[in-house]
């Protein structure tokens, strides 16, 4: 095995924007893999079984994804498959209680474990922040004494996600973000709108932290993962380094390498920084699609687990979910496959992406961990692919529209916000519009959009179909764009 020596830390951004500027010229709407569109018999899905695993192994030669490990629940059976390496480096053989980092469906864990706390009678999903964070502040003093905690669980606290903090990993991590929050401005009111915010989330897990009297990880772990026998999760490299754990990896240069480091900053476990085995994911995907029992033990009423899943927050949309979103629960992003109410949370950390989806309706679920950063395709395709064959929902093609003078009108302009560096901007050339993201110091990358019904767009964002939504003000004027998930304010 070819070792790479070189390593560098692929931020989010850098991710977004190399795999966009490579694919911006490419057809926008993403190569959808074929499926016999037949939900299979109870006999029939052990061949379904081994017809996923074969595609799997195909779809991760051609990505370049080292390690992989899926699992699907379907009805009364289950199935795990692991396949590659956990690391180009240092190789070993994954298997299903390898380690990965799972990245945002941490979120979940986030608000299954508040849920335990307001069944408790502890929190209050409609009570304010400072209920519990008196000193909680950002900018807007209004929004500072009325937002609530349901808007932190549905993206809708409507500030300016802070991005990635450096508060160290000591126990005060949490509280130093928190308070560095004070300074942060509003993009929209709380509530109106989603617009994905990673620090809000953090808030959440600072609430957790106050009113359990013990740090956010110890709580999880109380709360969450003892009580589902999740054996192999846990939030730091001393709690895994003893288990096979999978790295992450990056294209550089058109060779993988390792990322380092491997975790996040302590300060955003709250909203991404589990890492789990496959078999752990299982097994939490057995209790979301039950009625709160986990081995015969109540850790949630039946009607909160319905709660759980239901509509919270509005509408909205997120790059590697490849249809807009109906509405958020409490941490989990709905949306609608073949007709079928889909409930799912992706995540991605340093180098490492992964899907995780629920059909409750169906009693069905399928997680997809990988250690590369094309994983978001990988995961996805899969995705795409068992619910269609399994299940009979093959997802349904966008209806595309014609760009006519009056949107190119209403879309086209610069969108930025006084206190981030980017910008944004959307125009018409030679029929089309076309989306422009400028970073500092960085050649702009020029993507094509594709235009849909109601305000919404697609672009071609890692091999998938993303979307993009023009968001209108009361007067029926485009005020925003949400782009990667989050409202960027138009300017002129």
């Amino acid at each position: 095995m070819h070792v790479l020596p070189n390593r560098r830390r692929a931020t989010r951004r850098a991710v977004v924007r190399g795999s966009l500027a490579a694919t911006a010229m490419a057809t926008p709407i993403a190569r959808k893999l074929q499926a016999t569109p037949a939900t299979p018999e109870a006999d029939d899905v052990d061949t379904v079984f081994s017809e996923l695993d074969e595609l799997a192994a195909r779809r991760m030669s051609e990505l370049g994804i080292p390690g992989a490990a899926i699992g699907v629940i379907a009805g009364n059976q289950e199935h795990t498959a692991a396949f590659g390496v956990t690391s180009i480096d240092q190789p070993l053989p994954v298997d299903a209680d390898t380690i990965f980092q799972i990245g945002s469906t941490t979120k979940t864990y986030t608000g299954t474990a508040i849920m335990r706390l307001v069944e408790q009678g502890t929190l209050d999903l409609d009570a304010p922040v400072q209920t519990w964070l008196p000193d909680f502040r950002v900018a807007d003093p209004d929004v500072s004494r009325d937002v609530r905690l349901w808007h932190l669980l549905t993206h809708t606290a409507g500030w300016l996600d802070a991005g990635n903090p450096r508060t160290g990993r000591g126990d005060d991590a949490l509280t130093g973000f928190v308070d560095s929050l004070a300074d942060v401005s509003q993009v929209v009111p709380p509530g109106s709108r989603f617009s994905y915010n990673n620090s809000a989330l953090a808030v959440a897990g600072r609430v957790i932290e106050v009113v359990t009297d013990q740090p956010y990880e110890s709580a999880i772990a109380e709360l969450v993962l003892q009580p589902l026998g999740l054996e192999h999760a846990g939030f730091f490299p001393e709690d895994i380094m003893t288990k096979s754990f999978a790295v992450g990896h990056a294209d550089d240069n058109g060779e993988l390498s390792v990322v380092e480091p491997w975790g996040l900053e302590r300060a955003m476990n709250p909203a991404g920084g589990l890492a789990a085995s496959l078999n752990d994911e299982l097994r939490y995907a057995r209790f979301l699609l039950g009625d709160g029992t986990m081995d015969g033990t109540r850790l949630l009423s039946a009607d909160t687990m319905t709660r759980v899943h239901s509509p919270l927050g509005p509408e909205g949309s997120v790059p590697s979910i490849p249809r807009h979103l109906d509405a958020v629960g409490v941490a989990w992003l709905l949306w609608t496959h073949g007709g079928e109410r889909i409930i799912s949370h992706p995540g991605g950390t340093e180098g490492q992406q992964s899907t995780f989806t629920l059909v409750p309706g169906r009693d069905f679920a399928i997680t997809v961990l990988t250690n590369a950063n094309t994983g978001v395709q990988f995961g996805n395709e899969l995705t795409d692919w068992a619910l269609e064959r399994f299940l009979g929902l093959p997802l349904e093609p966008i209806e595309t529209i014609p760009a006519t003078p009056g949107l190119i009108a209403d879309y086209s302009g610069t969108y930025a916000h006084p206190d981030q560096p980017d910008s944004i901007r959307v125009g018409e050339a030679d029929g089309e519009l076309r989306l422009e993201w400028q970073v500092p110091d960085q050649a702009p990358v020029t993507i094509p959009l594709i235009l849909a019904v109601d305000d919404k767009a697609y672009v071609d964002y890692l091999g998938l179909t993303a979307p993009v939504d023009f968001v209108r003000d009361a007067s029926g004027t485009v005020a925003w764009i949400r782009f990667i998930g989050r409202l960027v304010p138009k300017t002129a």
